[in-house]
């Protein structure tokens, strides 16, 4: 589930089994293999357009997304282009499904690009 360009090591994969494996991480995974189903019976109260639209005037959102995720590309674009032009902020960064894990750094760049973003914004309201 990383990008094609990240190379994992047996540590990390390690790492990543120990980490699933503590208070039965890896039942619940196995148990989550619906999960599919569960979001298009859940989809009305799982829509992100239905959220921002409700809460988009009382606090900034920040819609993050990897560049080469194959599995959820396309929810960044269409964020874009549903909502774009209304506000959040949308972004990618590099990395697969895990990017969290890959680019920690990138990450944290990008929240920290959002929050003086955010301080900008109250210092010319106040």
């Amino acid at each position: 589930m990383w990008s094609k360009d990240y190379k994992v090591t047996d540590a990390e994969l390690r790492e990543l089994y120990i980490a699933m494996d503590r208070h039965d991480g890896l039942f619940y995974l196995a148990a989550a293999a619906g999960f599919v189903a569960d979001h298009k019976a859940q989809g009305d109260r799982l829509d992100f357009g239905r959220l921002f639209q409700a809460y988009g005037a009382r606090f900034p959102f920040l819609v993050g997304g990897s560049e080469e995720d194959p599995f959820e590309y396309r929810q960044v674009d269409l964020a874009q282009e549903r909502l774009g032009k209304l506000g959040p902020q949308i972004e990618r960064l590099p990395g697969g499904h895990l990017t969290t894990n890959e680019q920690p750094g990138a990450l944290a760049a990008l929240i920290a690009k959002f929050e003086r973003g955010l301080t900008k914004e109250q210092e010319r309201a106040g």
